[in-house]
């Protein structure tokens, strides 16, 4: 896996294992997704859930980033971030933590960091439908209610064309969506008006 973009473009990287939950995002898709980021994240903290190789976290540095937080449960994909972070050269600006994003939310709001890009792409049979009820979406509106994404920071939510993703979701303004072969990009902006 090769970095697109920024001071460490050209850089490889070692890709997740293969297996029923893992599901790298393509280069054309990372590549999408900064072009529309683009200067918002210069100097912007990142939050990337679901984090597997930390491959769209260290894009995010090699482009500008201050600082990113890579949350991931596997101790096996923890290893690997790791590693892409010495190689790349970025360990310093990086906070890796090994847990379930559904239940360590407070050891994130501990690191009094409101970030302004948080980035989530889950296992896509997790975000089949992101509706009230379902752990993404409380997720989305606890990152929000919990200010652990800032006042008019963007969420990008990666999910299955063929998601069904409620219209309306508390706390968030929709910003945009662009749809890649079979894959989506959600942007959620949290409202000034929320959280």
């Amino acid at each position: 896996m090769r970095i697109t973009s920024g001071t460490r473009r050209g850089f490889l990287i070692r890709g997740a294992t293969s297996g029923p939950e893992v599901r790298p995002t393509s280069a054309l898709v990372r590549e999408a997704l900064f072009a529309i980021l683009g200067e918002r994240i210069d100097g912007a903290l990142v939050l990337d859930l679901f984090a597997g190789s930390g491959a769209l976290g260290i894009e995010a540095l090699s482009r500008g980033a201050s600082k990113c937080v890579f949350v991931e449960k596997s101790p096996q994909a923890v290893r690997l971030i790791r590693q892409n972070l010495e190689k790349t050269r970025f360990k310093e600006q990086a906070i890796v933590i090994c847990s379930d994003i559904f239940r360590s939310s407070g050891r994130i709001r501990s690191l009094s960091l409101p970030f302004q890009i948080v980035l989530i792409d889950p296992p896509y049979r997790m975000s089949e439908r992101i509706a009230p009820g379902e752990k993404i979406f409380d997720l989305l509106v606890r990152l929000a209610g919990e200010e652990i994404l800032a006042e008019g920071g963007l969420l990008v939510l990666q999910h299955d064309r063929r998601s069904q993703v409620a219209e309306v979701i508390p706390l968030y303004g929709r910003a945009d969506r662009r749809t890649y072969g079979d894959t989506t990009l959600t942007f959620l902006r949290r409202d000034s008006s929320g959280g």
